[in-house]
């Protein structure tokens, strides 16, 4: 076995004396099968390390273990969320994690575990804003290298690696939802919904999930109706997708001059408006029409509400009320729940 590996099977088997459960990771990828039921112990890491040479990062398992991810890349919204968490009882003594500032990451300790929440995703300023409650089969990316950025994982204020999984913080689901609640409303005041928000069977209250703002109703009715707009917008490649569509996102520049080279990497759904191929870009319905149709958002907004109705005129609809359960569903098991 070589020192790598070696240092990686210690620090495995340190996490596991100190409460957390292990899944090995490619990247943020978990790469054992069933990781999400694996419970593995401090003398069985040396053979998964061995078996998965390539898994050079790190996973904790959540349920128990609560990630609190500030999934916000602009840096003015962050700093408003993460000023929200730190209001919480014991958040003072979370560890945070952060991999691609502003970017961050607190661990807590559930009162009691359950499945993931999250905030809608918003467009602000450009960039996919959201919260999520890391929760039972889920897991996040604790130690080794960011994907993207090339640097290590650093924890402040404590990590998993010198902090039981006992002594963390508690957070209760209580605190967890005002949190999400105090979140969305500020995304909300500021920004595009592009995703509604999680609900699961145990949590079907209901989630502000978009703004008082009349463009907020169009986007909102424009993601439940993709059928009455997005034929139109002349997109290369288009082809229906599960409820909704892909296509080439040829709206924007390619290393490859040949449109027809390119995937269908822009994904139009119920559920949100994500070009896979430009870093996981969000759009909502107004911003896709005006990129695609090179028109300014009022005009791209009111050809819009001419195709789905909505504005200052109608009553205001919750995308999440509008996109059935078993859709959610398979939009959630389509995902890797890794983060």
């Amino acid at each position: 076995m070589s020192s790598a590996l070696r240092s990686i099977v210690h620090l495995w088997r340190g996490l596991a004396g100190l409460g957390y459960w292990v899944v090995p990771c490619t990247g943020k990828a978990a790469v054992v099968k069933n990781w999400q039921r694996s419970r593995w112990s401090a003398e069985q890491m040396a053979g998964i390390a061995r078996n998965y040479p390539d898994a050079t990062n790190t996973g904790l398992l959540c349920g128990e273990l609560v990630g609190l991810d500030i999934d916000t890349p602009h840096a003015e919204t962050a700093d408003a969320i993460r000023a929200m968490v730190m209001d919480l009882p014991g958040a003072n003594r979370a560890p945070f994690r952060v991999g691609k500032a502003p970017k961050i990451l607190f661990a807590f300790r559930a009162t009691k575990p359950r499945e993931k929440r999250a905030t809608g995703a918003y467009l602000i300023n450009g960039h996919k804003c959201q919260v999520e409650a890391l929760g039972e089969r889920t897991q996040f990316v604790a130690f080794g290298t960011h994907p993207e950025t090339g640097r290590s994982y650093e924890w402040n204020n404590g990590s998993p690696a010198e902090t039981t999984l006992a002594d963390l913080p508690e957070i209760s689901p209580e605190a967890i939802d005002g949190l999400l609640a105090r979140a969305e409303e500020y995304f909300a005041a500021r920004g595009t919904p592009i995703k509604p928000a999680s609900r699961s069977a145990s949590n079907r209250h209901t989630v502000k999930g978009d703004s008082d703002h009349p463009w907020a109703d169009i986007n909102s009715r424009a993601l439940a109706s993709p059928d009455a707009w997005v034929p139109d917008l002349g997109l290369d490649g288009l082809r229906r997708y599960q409820r909704g569509f892909h296509a080439v996102a040829s709206f924007r520049p390619s290393i490859n001059s040949k449109v027809k080279k390119r995937g269908r990497a822009l994904n139009i759904q119920p559920s949100g408006i994500v070009d896979y191929s430009d870093g996981n870009q969000g759009y909502s319905p107004i911003d896709l029409v005006a990129v695609c149709l090179s028109m300014p958002a009022p005009e791209a907004s009111e050809w819009l509400r001419e195709r789905v109705g909505g504005g200052d005129d109608t009553k205001p609809v919750c995308v999440a009320g509008l996109v059935s359960q078993p859709a959610r569903r398979r939009v959630a098991n389509s995902k890797s729940h890794t983060y």
